[in-house]
């Protein structure tokens, strides 16, 4: 969990407009992003390991990913959609993540 929490921390210095939020009941990261501050105050709340945040295209993306213990669909498939796959069939997707970080 540790070293899923630095990577979301490194995800989120890149994004200064939005702040991670954990919540521990339903063991997952949220993130608050302010949506233009000048028209109004309105914010946006979702999850942050998703495919609309684009944090596992990043991971992949940056090498974080240990493709051997990724099941793999289709052999033209992208390892991106591998991990998508294997997140969204997963019962506990969280621990699949953590257990396929390098």
């Amino acid at each position: 969990m540790e070293k899923l929490i630095k990577l979301l921390s490194e995800y989120d210095k890149l994004l200064p407009w939005w702040r991670l939020v954990y919540n521990p009941e339903y063991k997952c990261f949220y993130c608050h992003i302010k949506w233009d501050a000048l028209v109004s105050n309105r914010y946006h709340v979702g999850e942050v390991i998703s495919k609309d945040f684009w944090f596992i295209k990043r991971l992949v993306d940056s090498d974080k990913i240990d493709e051997k213990r990724v099941f793999h669909f289709l052999d033209n498939s992208e390892l991106y959609e591998d991990v998508l796959c294997n997140l969204a069939l997963s019962d506990e997707p969280i621990s699949f993540l953590i257990s396929i970080l390098k």
